[in-house]
């Protein structure tokens, strides 16, 4: 998958973005109530504070929201450019 068009994105929206383009075509509410359960919670706040910046998506949702989407989790790594960054502070830790 060509994702250069990405770099015109800063990072943090990225997977934003995704997310985005995802539940485009459906009703917003909807999506946002469908990915918030299937994340694990109630209501949809925490995925709207996410899609507005106001909080960074966590690492360990990375795998739920592929398979929410049906995904590969590897189909969201470009979307991921924090990943780096995180790998080399857990590998600190270790």
């Amino acid at each position: 998958m060509d994702t250069r068009w990405l770099n015109e994105f800063p990072s943090h929206e990225r997977l934003i973005f995704f997310i985005e383009g995802e539940l485009a075509g459906g009703e917003e509410n909807e999506g946002f109530e469908e990915l918030s359960q299937s994340l694990g919670y109630t209501h949809s706040t925490t995925l709207k504070r996410w899609m507005d910046g106001k909080s960074k998506i966590p690492l360990r949702h990375l795998s739920g929201i592929a398979k929410h989407f049906k995904r590969d989790v590897l189909d969201l790594l470009p979307f991921c450019t924090w990943l780096p960054l995180a790998c080399r502070v857990l590998q600190s830790l270790i």
